[in-house]
């Protein structure tokens, strides 16, 4: 699995920029070969080196 592309859109409902405030994150993913695989996405705040994550996904993946 190879990730292609991320994009990050933010809330319109908002209409100016906030710190905080909300969006949607969009991952393309790419796969190589077919198998099984798993992608972790680990959420955090880039500002914050050795603080734990605030939230973690897995997604378990068969490519055919």
């Amino acid at each position: 699995m190879e990730k292609v592309a991320d994009s990050y859109t933010q809330d319109r409902a908002t209409g100016t920029p906030l710190a905080g405030g909300g969006g949607v994150f969009t991952f393309r993913f790419k796969a190589l070969r077919a198998g099984q695989t798993t992608i972790k996405l680990i959420y955090h705040r880039p500002w914050e080196k050795d603080a734990a994550p605030l939230s973690t996904h897995s997604i378990e993946l068969t490519i055919r």
